[in-house]
């Protein structure tokens, strides 16, 4: 029921970035030889904890972040000998700095900053500190929380319009969707009942808050940075070479190669740690469906050939690493597809048909590319798909419905598991060494697991008192039966490392990142080396290990190229 596109016309592009990454395999913390270190301080000379600096070669696309201690120290690994430019990458509430270093062999260059409150503080802060300080009813910071921040962060904070202007941008941007009628004709949202006076109800709040008349903001809500064992992180970032890169989602082979989706361009791209190497493919279009370009989600077959969901085009891709040849598998629905994941055993590449280009096409399917067989699931509707070790398929079904979806690999019957919080919106999971599948619960800031083996479903509420929150602001309280998305705390995705079954969140409005120890039920907070980098579900290293935990992630940034983040603990 597919089609083959012709793969000796594929145009693809190839390039390639080489620098040698000075961090040796036999890497040890903390650091026992440094090229780089300083401190970070007040004005009148008081430590600051949890700031991340980071330090870039000239002419490299490699940068390595570090966050600053008690003491307000900060320390580098070993780094090649060149002229850096160091700034302050992270620094909620205060007013960033960069200088400039020179390392050289055998020395450890020291580079001081003394940071003061920020000038701009609209600028300094995360989206989530920006709706906790503007004035408003919890209703309407609601109404920009569900609508201007459900799938972009930060955006608002960078504009200011009159009404009449904010109307024009609301409308475009609410008037982009596709919803349908009773008769299942699809069409635009700005054709539904109201859109118009909800997009009047809207513009009229951002003109009070981000109007021609600036709010004062100086005394912004700002939470606490990291403290303790949420400083001992290092990211390293790789920049991705070519413009404008809007990476949707990464994730890692078993020799540790990494590779990335971009959902706006129509590229596949592939990083080697160890040389730096990056390279990417230009995707062809889906025969048959009009040519969208854009990917979501990467899963491997048995031979480690990446399939992506060809997200926008609705259809599935194949990647053959080793002739470099692309294959593209076309529904026969009028479908978008993001979830995917691949039964190793079987040959069944599972993904998710979703009802953004069609009426009634909310469901899951797996197509075999040996026998051609292609079977449908219907009422499936999930955003992020996991295929276990053995096999058996998950979804993550959101909606009213609300369930973590099981589809038996052997005999194919389903089972839907509801979370205990109703409207949690269960999203991006992954599975652990005991084959439980963990998952995000957006509109419920939680963790969720599925134990197959039990049948039951836990749930764990991300703590945030390490943010200096004991509880969550008025406009981000319980979860409403309406089905709103305001939660402070929304994590996007996980990822579990299967080496020592810790799980990893994102928090999407917060810009940090959580790591969860099943086994002690701790939470430990780490903030993500800038703001509004709107990072994807981590996925782990090969290499990770208890006491030095790796992790991948991909950035859709506000500001500048997307990059690939490499998250390490210790």
């Amino acid at each position: 029921m597919f089609r083959r596109a012709g793969i000796s016309v594929v145009f693809f592009i190839l390039l390639a970035i080489s620098g040698r990454t000075p961090l040796a395999a036999q890497l040890t913390y903390p650091f026992p030889e440094s090229s780089l270190g300083g401190a970070v301080k007040s004005p009148d000379g008081n430590p600051l904890e949890g700031i991340v600096v980071r330090a870039k070669q000239e002419n490299s696309h490699i940068a390595y972040s570090v966050v600053s201690n008690a003491q307000g120290v900060y320390r580098f690994p070993k780094l090649d000998p060149g002229k850096y430019l160091v700034e302050i990458a992270r620094a909620d509430g205060l007013e960033p700095d960069r200088k400039n270093a020179d390392i050289r062999a055998g020395q450890e260059a020291k580079v001081d900053f003394a940071l003061g409150r920020a000038k701009d503080m609209e600028a300094q802060i995360t989206s989530a500190e920006w709706l906790m300080s503007i004035p408003g009813r919890p209703e309407q910071k609601r109404l920009i929380s569900d609508e201007c921040f459900h799938c972009h962060t930060g955006n608002i904070q960078a504009f200011r319009f009159d009404k009449d202007g904010w109307a024009k941008v609301v409308r475009l941007m609410l008037g982009m969707g596709m919803s349908h009628s009773d008769r299942g004709v699809p069409r635009p949202a700005r054709n539904r009942p109201g859109f118009e006076e909800r997009v009047q109800v809207i513009a009229d709040y951002l003109a009070q808050v981000r109007g021609p008349e600036a709010v004062d903001m100086s005394n912004a809500k700002v939470l606490r940075r990291p403290t303790g064992a949420s400083t001992r992180v290092m990211y390293t970032e790789y920049t991705i070479p070519y413009p404008n890169a809007e990476l949707h989602d990464v994730d890692v082979d078993k020799n540790g190669t990494v590779w990335w989706t971009d959902w706006r361009w129509p590229y596949l791209g592939r990083l080697n740690p160890e040389t730096g190497e990056m390279k990417y493919w230009e995707t062809p279009p889906v025969p048959n469906h009009e040519d969208f370009p854009g990917a979501h989600e990467i899963a491997f077959d048995k031979d480690e050939n990446p399939w992506v969901s060809m997200v926008w085009s609705g259809g599935i891709l194949k990647f053959d690493r080793n002739t470099e040849k692309m294959e593209i598998f076309s529904t026969p629905e009028n479908a978008t597809t993001q979830a995917i994941g691949v039964d190793h055993e079987r040959g069944r590449v599972w993904f998710g048909l979703n009802e953004d280009l069609g009426p009634g096409t909310d469901h899951a399917a797996y197509y075999v590319p040996e026998t051609k067989e292609y079977k449908v699931f219907k009422d499936f509707p999930s955003y992020g798909m996991v295929t276990d070790s053995q096999g058996n398929a998950y979804g993550m079904l959101r909606g009213k419905m609300s369930h973590i979806g099981r589809i038996d690999a052997e005999t194919l019957n389903r089972v839907d598991y509801p979370t205990p919080t109703p409207n949690a919106f269960p999203r991006r999971g992954d599975y652990d060494s005991q084959d439980r599948i963990w998952f995000a619960e957006y509109s419920a800031a939680q963790l969720g697991m599925l134990d197959p083996k039990t049948g039951t479903v836990r749930e764990w509420k991300i703590d945030l008192k390490p943010f200096g929150l004991e509880t969550d602001p008025d406009f981000v309280g319980p979860h409403p039966p309406s089905g709103d998305h305001h939660q402070i705390g929304s994590p996007y995705g996980l990822g579990v490392d299967r080496s020592t079954d810790e799980v990893w969140l994102e928090l999407f409005r917060l810009d940090r990142l959580v790591k969860f120890n099943s086994k002690t039920e701790e939470m430990t907070h780490y903030s993500l080396p800038e703001r509004h980098v709107m990072s994807r579900s981590p996925r782990m290293d090969p290499k990770s290990r208890a006491g030095h935990s790796i992790m991948w992630m991909g950035t859709l940034p506000k500001h500048g190229n997307g990059k690939i983040l490499k998250v390490e603990t210790w």
